[in-house]
């Protein structure tokens, strides 16, 4: 009796080697964002990490950021005045919520 072999399918090296090409592809195809230079995207961790300096030394501290906002934080970490700071090149906009200075992206 004969062996039959059967050959409907891929070996897994070939499914790898298309996969590898589809990445690639993908890679080159999809331009990378650079969020890195956006003032909306810098914007949060400056303002959290001086929120958290004034809080943990207790003492107040000012923000001024790329002439886009002046903010005053208390040595308990709230804002003196609630804002809404409006990036004019990504036509974003984060409001800073009075009390507890939590930001709110929109």
């Amino acid at each position: 009796m004969e062996k039959r072999s059967l050959n409907k399918g891929f070996t897994l090296v070939e499914c790898c080697i298309v996969m590898v090409a589809l990445s690639i592809f993908v890679l080159l195809a999809i331009p990378a964002h650079d969020f890195a230079n956006r003032a909306w995207y810098l914007f949060p961790a400056t303002y959290y990490k001086i929120q958290s300096e004034a809080i943990l030394f207790g003492k107040r501290r000012h923000i001024s950021y790329e002439d886009i906002a002046e903010i005053d934080i208390n040595m308990h970490g709230n804002v003196k005045q609630a804002k809404t700071i409006t990036f004019p090149n990504d036509k974003r906009k984060i409001v800073i919520e009075l009390g507890g200075g939590r930001l709110v992206e929109k």
